[in-house]
């Protein structure tokens, strides 16, 4: 090829080369354009998409993070419940206390071991000192020594040697007062007693109209109401609830009435009041009478009239009394709290708004309810188990509504404790009842600091 041709061909390749690639250029600058235009929602939802899709990518790995915190936090706690599970059952539980034995008050006056009258009945603390029942009304081993234990020096000291009643069975706080009815006084029964405690001895007053058999106190809209009754020989009083208008100077009858009728308590050979129970403004009272062979009985409910001075009949509450383990004539304790009336007997705790409807409860896994009261505005349940090794497991529970309870704290022991009371520095527990009787431990009284 000659030089010429060569460059005609270099020119002309060059020349396409030009146009080629301005051609190139246009379109593509055309393209751009169009994309600009048509597309620019399209590249900012894309770079909106990309964004979301990188924040989504974050979250998910900071959510990916978070969860395996909160798995981690999971499998710690997980690993913490299980390991205070397993020292809970190492120590058996976070809640057990052990117990300091005070003695038994009574030891040195009934001297046989095991004795009925070892038994405190009722325990309860007042202005820094725990005081203690005991006695026996049906064997009539009285008088009765009181004592008392006083917290500050952790010393038992006794008030009085020689109460002249074959029993003290119960305390109340009336009137910011400490009083207990007298049991069967060791005097003639023209008329009964009840006890006040004044600085560090026991006043008596001596103005119970027949009232041999004294068993409830209880303060209703300022008055004193004293819970008494027959007995079969038909010696002491007829009216099974007495009042007084005048803080206990002085006790008046009572009336009760059924089916509009005055209740014929005349002609029974026994009829008696051993609980009052205050629910919804209203008292009320629990009569029981038996028959002349002391075969069968009832017993009754009967509301309080405060204008008329009179108990009226509500309804027969005998199922308490029958067919029952044991056939029981009284509560150990009979309160209203959380809008409902509880009863504690020796076959369990019942509950009711309406004293028709009864329901019981578990109450942390008790068998057998002991005793109930009120402190610092908790209701308080006094049950025990009976473990295999023939000890038992007392369970003292607590509840703020009466309806959810939890263990307050439990103590093991050879018989459980039956009474308690909470003082200053901690838990007192009364050791058994009758049916321990025998047992050496009856009677004692059993410690658990807070």
């Amino acid at each position: 090829m000659n030089e010429k041709r060569k460059k005609a061909v270099v020119v002309f390749v060059v020349a396409i080369s030009v146009i080629l690639c301005i051609y190139f250029i246009k379109e593509s600058f055309k393209t751009y354009s169009l994309h600009d235009v048509k597309n620019t929602n399209d590249i900012q939802l894309a770079d909106t998409e990309k964004s979301k899709q990188s924040d989504i990518i974050d979250e998910t790995n900071t959510t990916s993070k978070s969860s395996t915190d909160i798995l981690q936090k999971k499998e710690e706690t997980s690993e913490e419940t299980s390991e205070a599970a397993s020292t809970e059952e190492i120590t058996d539980d976070i809640y057990e206390r052990t117990t300091i034995n005070l003695g038994i008050p009574l030891a040195d006056y009934y001297t046989t071991p095991g004795s009925i009258a070892r038994c405190t009945y009722d325990i309860i603390a007042y202005n820094g000192r725990i005081y203690v029942g005991g006695g026996d009304d049906d064997r009539n081993l009285g008088p009765v020594p009181s004592w008392t234990y006083d917290e500050s020096d952790e010393k038992w000291y006794c008030i009085d040697s020689g109460i002249p009643e074959e029993k003290i069975r119960r305390f109340q706080v009336i009137q910011n007062k400490l009083m207990f009815g007298g049991t069967d006084p060791r005097e003639d029964w023209d008329y009964g007693n009840y006890y006040e405690l004044s600085g560090e001895q026991w006043i008596k007053y001596r103005n119970i109209d027949k009232g041999a058999h004294n068993y409830d106190l209880f303060e209703h809209k300022g008055a004193i109401f004293i819970g008494t009754g027959s007995t079969p020989d038909g010696v002491t009083s007829v009216y099974p609830v007495m009042r007084s208008t005048d803080s206990g100077q002085s006790f008046e009858h009572v009336n009760f009435y059924k089916n509009n009728a005055p209740l014929d308590i005349i002609n029974q050979p026994l009829a008696r009041v051993y609980n009052f129970v205050e629910h919804n403004d209203i008292l009320y009272c629990f009569l029981w009478i038996e028959n002349d062979d002391l075969t069968f009985n009832t017993f009754e409910l009967y509301s309080y009239n405060d204008t008329e001075n009179a108990f009226y009949f509500v309804n027969d509450q005998s199922f308490f009394v029958k067919n029952k383990k044991y056939n029981p004539r009284d509560f150990t304790a009979a309160l209203s709290y959380g809008g409902s009336v509880m009863l504690v007997n020796e076959n369990g705790l019942y509950i009711t708004d309406d004293f028709i409807n009864y329901y019981t409860m578990d109450i942390c896994g008790t068998d057998i309810i002991r005793d109930m009261s009120i402190h610092n505005g908790y209701l308080y349940v006094l049950g025990d188990i009976r473990l295999e090794d023939g000890t038992y497991k007392s369970c003292l529970c607590r509840s703020s509504d009466g309806v959810y309870f939890e263990m307050e704290i439990y103590i093991i022991s050879e018989i459980p404790a039956c009474y308690f009371t909470l003082g200053e520095k901690g838990y007192y527990f009364g050791m058994g009842n009758r049916d321990f009787m025998g047992n050496a431990l009856l009677g004692s009284v059993y410690f658990a600091g807070y």
